[in-house]
Order: C-alpha cells, then sequence, then structure tokens
C-alpha cells in the first residue's frame, strides 16, 4: 500500500542493517528509530524541524513505557528523564536525525560492535567538530524490559559493549570501587559481626541518591520508592559485570 516505504534486510548486526538502509536511502536527510519503539505521532516533525532551521544533527528524546509498575520503573532507570538532559546529551539511535553526509564522513555506524554502537557513532561525530541540537518534544515510547533478570541482561550487554570499546571507563571503575566497599562491609557483617551489615548501604547510598532523585515524579505509586532503587543498583551491578566481561575480552584479543 506503501510503495515509497522500501524493506530492506541484512545478515550483519543493527550497524549493518542501519547502514545498508542509509546506503540505500535516496534523501540526504536521515532519520532513525530502533526496534520496540513507538514513535509520538508528532514525533517527524519535530525531530527534522531543525534540520530545516540550519541544524546538522539532532537528538530527540525517548520515554519508557512499561506494561507493569516494575517494568516502569526498570525503564526509568535505564534512560535520562528530561531533567538529567545537560549540555552533554548523547543523542540515542532510536531518536535522532542527521545530514547523510555527517554520516558519511565518520565512516557510518561501527559493525564491529554489537551494542553501544550509536555512543560510538555519536563519539566519532562530536570528535570531527559536530554537535547535537537537542529536540525534547521528538519522542519516541521505548519499551523496557520486564523483570529485573532480563534488566540484568540488558545492562550487561550495554556494559559489555563500552567494556569493548573502552567506553566510560571512570564511571565503572566508580562503581566497581563502590560495589567492592559494599562487598567488603557484607562480608565483615558475616564474619565479624552482624551489626556492620548496618552500613553496607552507605557507599552505594550517594550514587543511589543522584541517580534516582529525578525519577520519582515520572511514576506514580508508593512502591516507586522501593522498585526504582532496587532497579538501579540491579542495572548498575549488571552493567559494571558487564564492562568487566568486555574489558578483559579486549585486552585477550589484544595480546592474541
Amino acid at each position: 500500500e506503501r510503495p515509497e516505504v522500501r524493506i530492506l534486510t541484512d545478515s550483519g548486526g543493527r550497524s549493518a542493517g542501519r547502514n545498508a538502509a542509509i546506503t540505500a536511502a535516496k534523501h540526504e536527510r536521515i532519520v532513525s528509530i530502533d526496534a520496540g519503539c513507538t514513535a509520538d505521532l508528532k514525533w517527524l516533525a519535530e525531530i527534522t524541524e531543525p534540520l530545516t532551521g540550519g541544524a546538522e544533527w539532532v537528538g530527540g528524546f525517548y520515554q519508557p513505557k512499561g506494561d507493569t509498575a516494575l517494568s516502569t520503573a526498570i525503564g526509568l532507570t535505564m534512560v535520562f528523564v528530561i531533567e538529567e538532559v545537560g549540555p552533554d546529551f548523547v543523542p540515542s539511535a532510536r531518536s535522532m536525525a542527521f545530514e547523510k553526509r555527517l554520516w558519511e564522513e565518520v565512516g557510518g555506524f561501527p559493525e564491529d560492535v554489537q551494542y553501544a554502537e550509536d555512543t560510538s557513532f555519536d563519539r566519532a561525530l562530536m570528535a570531527a567538530g559536530y554537535r547535537p541540537e537537542f529536540a525534547p518534544e521528538a519522542i519516541v515510547l521505548w519499551r523496557p524490559p520486564s523483570g529485573l533478570a532480563s534488566q540484568a541482561r540488558t545492562m550487561f550487554s550495554w556494559g559489555r559493549g563500552d567494556g569493548l570499546l573502552g567506553l566510560r571507563s571512570n564511571h565503572y571503575r566508580r562503581l566497581l570501587a563502590l560495589f567492592s566497599a559494599t562487598f567488603a562491609l557484607v562480608l565483615a557483617g558475616v564474619v565479624v559481626d552482624a551489626r556492620i551489615l548496618l552500613l553496607t548501604v552507605a557507599p552505594l547510598a550517594p550514587t543511589l541518591y543522584r541517580q534516582t532523585r529525578h525519577k520519582y515524579r515520572h511514576m506514580d505509586g508508593w512502591v516507586k520508592w522501593g522498585l526504582i532503587p532496587m532497579a538501579t543498583v540491579n542495572g548498575l551491578g549488571s552493567s559494571l559485570i558487564g564492562f568487566i566481561a568486555g574489558y578483559l575480552a579486549k585486552s585477550r584479543s589484544s595480546t592474541e
């Protein structure tokens, strides 16, 4: 019914698929959205409007839409909420637009990685001197993982992608120190004195506050006070393990 829409298939990963689509595109403005996302009715107009005004690269926004309270809490901890967007905001390929020539200049999306490929693409654009324009009303709804186990798998994959690419190393070093301190207190509480267990929340408390303080206003119900911190710890721990796995895999490949 829509002959102007062409569906392409590619045997590679998500980057290969995006690159194949962009290569086949006949126009000079590219708009990107992810599988599992639903575009707001105004999304296309909102994300392309800055391009008509002279912008070369536009980052839209995204909101998690879970089927349950747990899924909603998980989604809120995995992505930015609007209050957390700052000058260092890095667009996600789930809501992005850019001039095709920029994609050509940086060699497209990296096809040697499976995760964090949009972050790598963003960094390549920034290294080339480009800066994204933020379009807060260009919103896509994103379906987050349904439970803690599926969140852990996803965050592990994201963290592993960061490890393979060497991204956000300082962030993961801080997480390793915090979780190590927490584990040491748990061990001391079990071996030395159970009262020490009361201190186990101390190392992670400041990070939990910073990570969750803006999330609560985007979820209703009293359960958010328990679900959001729980999902945050689950996500941080899983991404840390993934980063370590990716970093070790990268180290092994570099020595072979």
